[in-house]
């Protein structure tokens, strides 16, 4: 068999997977995580953070990784239109499978 050919278990190239395991593994537990420090922002002296973190830190952070699900919603909405009609991707970028021409 074809080593680079799709199957179930591998329907991402490897730029894809890599986008997918840091957004999965890095920017989504990023946002989650500052997002509720900045949430709790009050509590921060009971839990012993109010010295060691500052809030411009949090908020910088928590900002940053919304830049980055925003860019990563934004390169998704735009590949969508890049092929031969505007919405001719849409059925590939979301199942993840590609009509090829022989």
């Amino acid at each position: 068999p074809h080593p680079f050919k799709p199957s179930r278990l591998s329907k991402h190239n490897p730029l894809q997977r890599i986008a997918y395991l840091m957004l999965l593994v890095a920017i989504t537990p990023l946002i989650w995580f500052s997002g509720l420090l900045y949430l709790f922002y009050n509590a921060w002296p009971d839990w012993g953070l109010d010295g060691f973190l500052t809030l411009e830190w949090v908020a910088t952070i928590h900002l940053v990784a919304a830049f980055l699900i925003m860019t990563f919603l934004i390169v998704h909405i735009y590949l969508i239109t890049t092929g031969h009609t505007v919405f001719a991707q849409m059925k590939a970028m979301i199942t993840g499978w590609d009509e090829i021409e022989k």
